[in-house]
């Protein structure tokens, strides 16, 4: 999912940078590339994590583009069920404008997050 909105972002001229960990480099160093990177940001797109346990990486950036005052808002992976029972991450997350991508198509899915971003 993070590839697709990257795809549809770098589509509409939007610079999109997402993050993937060398195995080689270190937590903290990983950790200090990564707010760099985020403080450069216009803003920050998040994706919906499918577990929580996938969820870890995802606060963090989005605590650190909060404390960092950037604008941020999320990219649904998937509609909830009705009987859905969040977790306290998703719970989180969920504090933010989350975009759902179901039935819309690249350039309006781009066009969304552009315009929730300004």
């Amino acid at each position: 999912m993070a590839r697709y909105v990257s795809q549809a972002l770098d589509a509409a001229g939007a610079r999109a940078y997402v993050p993937v960990k060398p195995i080689w480099e270190s937590e903290a160093q990983w950790d200090d590339e990564l707010i760099d990177e985020i403080r450069a940001a216009d803003g920050v797109v998040f994706i919906e994590p499918e577990t929580d346990a996938a969820a870890g990486h995802v606060l963090f950036e989005v605590g650190a583009a909060r404390a960092l005052g950037k604008r941020i808002i999320g990219v649904g992976r998937r509609a909830a069920p009705a009987d859905f029972d969040e977790t306290v991450s998703e719970t989180i997350l969920h504090s933010f404008d989350i975009l759902e991508t179901h039935g819309i198509d690249d350039a309006r899915l781009a066009e969304w997050i552009l315009k929730a971003l300004a």
